[in-house]
């Protein structure tokens, strides 16, 4: 898959930011949409980045991938959202990542994992459905990144003006960074 790298100009807190958006050449496709799904709940979209846990707390692109075609495609069953970050064994990581009804929807395999030495036989690749706005201080936050991929797959993928990319960036939510932070907001998730 190539990449379309797209310079983006932002402000926020004041500061101009400017940042590169991957965006994946070809697109997504209505077809490579519906290849996610299926009649039976057998599919999960395996995400590098994020951990169980991120997928529960809606802090995953996974979550919104699978609410899309859940929407799109009515009568069928979306795929379950999986992290990888927090699996330790390489029998479970070659479970996930080998199974041909999982697909993978990162950039590149999960950190510090180098998955053929683990016995991995599919070749990861960077995925079409993977979220170009990519979290780090220099970029976008991770509210900003998960708002600007929403808004990208009701685009039907096509590239963010300028003016919407600050639009969402000025309106996102400020997502907590730690599972202290979190907690403090959630704490209905304390015993």
């Amino acid at each position: 898959m190539d990449k379309r790298e797209s310079h983006c100009r932002f402000y926020r807190d004041g500061k101009e930011a400017v940042v590169v958006i991957e965006y994946p050449q070809p697109t997504p496709s209505l077809l490579d949409e519906e290849a996610l799904v299926s009649d039976v709940q057998d599919k999960k979209l395996v995400c590098p980045g994020c951990s169980d846990q991120d997928v529960v707390l809606g802090r995953c692109h996974g979550s919104l991938l699978a609410a899309h075609v859940s929407k799109r495609f009515p009568g069928k069953c979306a795929p379950s959202p999986h992290g990888m970050q927090g699996i330790f064994k390489p029998l479970e990581m070659i479970a996930l990542v080998d199974n041909p009804k999982h697909v993978f929807i990162g950039r590149r395999p999960p950190r510090g994992v180098a998955t053929k030495s683990i016995g991995v036989k599919k070749t990861l690749r960077s995925s079409i459905f993977a979220n170009p706005f990519i979290v780090s201080s220099k970029a976008f936050r991770l509210g900003e990144s998960l708002k600007l991929y929403e808004r990208w797959l009701e685009n039907d993928y096509r590239p963010l003006a300028d003016a919407e990319v600050q639009n969402i960036v000025d309106e996102a939510p400020m997502l907590s960074n730690s599972i202290e932070d979190i907690l403090k907001q959630m704490p209905e998730l304390i015993p």
